[in-house]
C-alpha cells in the first residue's frame, strides 16, 4: 500500500488546535474516511494538546516504533499534526518517512492578527511555571510579546521556507486561516486537501458543528495585562508559589481599570505597522514562490468602533486587589481549625 503522510503544521497560533482535538475525538470516524490519526503516545490533554507529534518531538525518538504504528494501520492517509513541527522540519525530512508521500499542510494567519494572538497566549498564568510549549520566559507583557514574536515568527518562516526550497519531494500545502470561501468551514477546508470523499466531508462537518473548529481569537488585553501585573507582583511580594490562575481570574472579575478588547483592537498603528515590515520580506517570498494567500502581508481590519486610545490597567488599582486577595486568603486559614492529636 502506497501511503501519504500529511504533516498539519499549523502554523503558530492559528487556532488549529480545534482541529487537533477533532481529529482526537472523532478519530473512529476518521479511521472509515481513510484517514489515521495515529497515537504514537497519549496527548498531552492536561494543558490541554491534543496533537499526536510530541513522539517526535524528542530527537532520539525511535523510528520503529513509528514505523510499527504506521505499517499497523489499514488507512492510507496518515495525519500528523502540531503547531511546534512548524520550527522542526527534521521531522518532516526524517528518513523514517522518505519512503512515504509526505505532503506538508500549512495555515498561514494575518502577520498581525497571529502576532497579537502569539504575544496574548505568553501573557496567559499557565505560562508561569511551563517552559515547554511557551516563550519559556513565564508570562510575558503584550508590549514585550510583539517584539519577541514577531522575531520569532519571522525565524519560524524563514526556517520553513527554506526547508521546503531544500526538498523537492515534499508536497506543500498552503492555506489562509480562516478560510476565506463563503461558508467554508475549517473542518471542510482541511479534509479536502486530505482528498477525502465529498460525502465524507459533509459527515465531518456535520460532527463538526456549527463553527468547524475556526476559533482562536485570544484573550482580552484587559486580562493578559492583569495576568502578566499580577506575576510581577507576585515575585514582587516574594510570594511566587502562590501565583495561581484562581488568582489572576478573581482580580481580573473585580478590577475597574483596563482594556476589555481584543489585544489586536488595542494595537496602534505604529505597532502594527512594525509587524508587517519585520516579516515582510519573508512573507512576500512565501506568496511569490509558495503561493501563499496575499492576505498574510495586509493590514488587517479590526474593530473600527473600538478605534479608542488603548487605556491601561491603573497600577494602584491592581496592587490594592492583589494585597486584598491575600489578606482573605490568610484570614480564610486563620479560621480553618487545625485537629488536635489524640482528639
Amino acid at each position: 500500500m502506497t501511503r501519504t503522510v500529511f504533516f498539519h503544521i499549523g502554523s503558530v497560533k492559528t487556532g488549529t488546535t480545534g482541529l487537533q482535538k477533532f481529529c482526537y475525538e472523532n478519530r473512529d470516524a476518521l479511521l472509515e474516511q481513510d484517514v489515521n490519526y495515529v497515537q504514537f503516545q497519549p496527548p498531552q490533554l492536561h494543558l490541554p494538546r491534543w496533537a499526536n507529534a510530541d513522539y517526535l518531538m524528542n530527537q532520539d525518538f525511535d523510528p520503529g516504533v513509528v514505523v510499527e504504528a504506521i505499517n499497523a494501520s489499514p488507512q492510507s492517509k496518515i495525519l500528523i499534526s502540531d503547531e511546534a513541527l512548524m520550527g522542526r522540519p527534521q521531522i518532516w525530512q526524517h528518513p523514517v518517512f522518505r519512503d512515504m508521500r509526505r505532503v506538508v499542510i500549512l495555515y498561514l494567519r494575518n502577520s498581525v492578527e497571529l502576532v497579537a494572538s502569539w504575544a496574548s497566549e505568553n501573557s496567559l498564568p499557565y505560562n508561569f511555571r511551563q517552559v515547554e510549549h511557551s516563550t519559556g520566559r513565564g508570562v510575558v507583557s503584550v508590549d514585550e510579546g510583539i517584539g519577541f514574536c514577531s522575531m520569532k515568527y519571522r525565524g519560524l518562516l524563514l526556517q520553513f521556507l527554506n526547508a521546503v526550497q531544500s526538498d523537492s519531494d515534499l508536497g506543500v500545502v498552503i492555506r489562509p486561516f480562516p478560510p476565506q470561501l463563503p461558508d467554508e468551514t475549517l473542518v471542510e477546508n482541511f479534509f479536502k486537501i486530505l482528498e477525502v470523499s465529498e460525502t465524507g466531508i459533509r459527515d465531518l462537518v456535520a460532527m463538526s458543528g456549527k463553527d468547524g473548529a475556526n476559533a482562536n481569537v485570544g484573550s482580552s488585553r484587559k486580562y493578559c495585562d492583569a495576568a502578566y501585573l499580577l506575576s510581577r507582583l507576585a515575585y514582587q511580594y516574594d510570594i511566587p508559589h502562590l501565583y495561581t490562575k484562581e488568582l489572576v481570574d478573581t482580580v481580573y472579575a473585580q478590577l475597574q481599570s483596563g482594556d476589555s478588547r481584543k489585544v489586536i483592537d488595542t494595537l496602534s498603528m505604529p505597532e502594527k505597522t512594525f509587524i508587517l515590515n519585520h516579516l515582510a520580506t519573508t512573507t512576500s517570498t512565501l506568496i511569490e514562490e509558495l503561493q501563499a494567500p496575499p492576505m498574510i502581508n495586509e493590514m488587517p481590519t479590526v474593530n473600527r468602533a473600538a478605534g479608542n486610545l488603548y487605556s491601561s490597567i491603573s497600577s494602584g488599582e491592581i496592587t490594592q486587589l492583589f494585597l486584598e486577595y491575600f489578606v482573605r486568603r490568610l484570614a480564610s486559614r486563620a479560621k480553618t481549625k487545625v485537629p488536635v492529636p489524640g482528639r
